[in-house]
């Protein structure tokens, strides 16, 4: 599979902007673990202003609540929509950009976040991540991988779905940069749904509806007959949690 962005994906977050935050329960619950996360490691103790990159900000989840720390944020992300819901937020400025090339100089900023935003990168885009990150800086990493879908999977071993990489990709990857792995945690979140039709639509809301491509191709008659499942079924992110500091 071949997991690698283009115009269409962001184009799909773009178009899902508006009902973005009402579908994604599970991603709202995962930015709040995260901050708990950078809470609880004193990260922002003592209170003192620091430059963050949020690394595809969507509509700016982790961003809001970084610059509610008096921090000052750049929040980025490919898509104009998405960055609209940031646009005159205190401590918080909008940069349109690529994530593949940052639109940063080496070593301009103190901390960087990025939530549900690299796994359709995979994991070389570390290195590009750590360039714009100051030596001691620190980055903060959620991102979903193998064992996300995993009920719908089970089921329906043959839906086009994107294909998330195993987390060991993600910290070896990581491991193998000028970076210390500060901690790594995985944790699971799961939403249930009334059937299969009713977790696609809700993908497609979300803009994630773009991001899978079938590897063996799929009749329209075996699709119709998966969207005539009325059993309920279970959306699953698994989604791992890197804290790296730059060396």
């Amino acid at each position: 599979m071949n997991n690698t962005p283009d115009v269409a994906v962001w184009q799909a977050f773009d178009h899902a902007s508006e009902s973005y935050d009402r579908v994604t329960l599970l991603q709202r619950e995962s930015a709040d673990f995260l901050f708990k996360l950078m809470q609880a490691s004193g990260e922002f103790l003592p209170a003192h202003s620091q430059q963050w990159l949020d690394v595809g900000c969507g509509t700016g989840a982790i961003a809001k609540k970084i610059a509610a720390q008096q921090q000052q944020v750049f929040a980025l992300d490919q898509s104009p929509a998405m960055l609209a819901h940031v646009i005159g937020l205190d401590g918080v400025t909008p940069v349109q950009g690529d994530i593949r090339q940052l639109p940063f100089a080496d070593q301009a900023i103190d901390r960087m976040a990025s939530h549900f935003a690299l796994h359709c990168l995979g994991p070389l885009i570390v290195s590009e991540l750590c360039r714009v990150v100051k030596s001691g800086g620190v980055l903060w990493l959620a991102v979903p991988v193998q064992g996300s879908f995993a009920s719908v999977h089970t089921r329906y071993p043959d839906l086009p779905l994107f294909d998330f990489l195993p987390a060991e990709e993600w910290t070896s990857t990581a491991a193998a940069q000028s970076v210390e792995v500060v901690s790594v945690t995985e944790k699971c979140w799961s939403q249930p749904f009334n059937h299969l039709q009713d977790l696609l639509h809700t993908l497609k809301l979300m803009g994630g509806n773009r991001i899978g491509r079938a590897q063996t191709p799929v009749s329209m008659s075996q699709f119709r007959a998966w969207l005539r499942d009325v059993e309920p079924i279970t959306l699953e992110y698994q989604v791992l949690y890197m804290q790296l500091r730059v060396l």
